[in-house]
């Protein structure tokens, strides 16, 4: 069980290491997820706006 805990420790140590190493990953990672929640929060928008109710229009 502890060459486990070692092996995950240094795996995150390399894969940290390679990520912070290539600023595209970066910009993949952390930039893109967050350009994507703006852009999907600014068109979904749950207001609701000239409904016809019983069919009355």
């Amino acid at each position: 069980m502890v060459n486990f805990w070692r092996r995950l420790v240094a795996l995150t140590t390399k894969e940290f290491k390679q990520l912070f190493r290539d600023i595209s990953n970066l910009l993949l990672g952390i930039g893109l997820p967050i350009i994507l929640i703006l852009i999907f929060g600014y068109g979904i928008s749950f207001d609701i706006t000239s409904v016809d109710i019983g069919g009355s229009g």
